[in-house]
């Protein structure tokens, strides 16, 4: 699962008043994505410590779960690739992912695994508070 550039409540609170000047939000309609109470909970449970949320109220986060759509990969795909524009926060239901990073320059160049995201992990925040590109490669596995 994921939210992301889709929805204009991607960042942390002290963030979101520039947001909020900015948005029209006449027009603006929450687009909820049906996932069972089970899911809903995983989502929950993995995301209340995330930095990304920690500011937020339990009615607030249950308002971001409602956003989370569901995205699936296949063996080898590329979720997120180093250096690219952070727009999407993921959650990890099922399956896993390599975290690569690449270090060097020139011949020297190379990318090392650095870790791996299982369910109930989350990832992508970093980008999204800091509007910074990704640190890293996340490939299905």
């Amino acid at each position: 699962y994921t939210f992301g550039n889709e929805d204009v409540s991607n960042t942390n609170r002290n963030d979101r008043a520039a947001l909020y000047e900015k948005a029209d939000f006449a027009s603006f309609k929450k687009k909820v994505y049906e996932k069972s109470d089970e899911i809903k909970q995983l989502i929950i449970d993995s995301i209340k410590s995330n930095a990304l949320f920690q500011n937020d109220t339990d009615d607030e986060i249950h308002e971001f779960v409602d956003v989370f759509r569901p995205v699936e990969f296949k063996k080898g795909d590329i979720v997120i690739k180093q250096g690219n524009k952070g727009e999407d926060f993921y959650f990890i239901e099922s399956g896993e992912l390599a975290i690569q990073v690449t270090v060097g320059d020139g011949e020297e160049r190379s990318e090392v695994k650095v870790g791996d995201y299982g369910p109930g992990s989350t990832f992508g925040e970093l980008a999204l508070m800091f509007d910074s590109p990704r640190g890293g490669k996340s490939i299905s596995i």
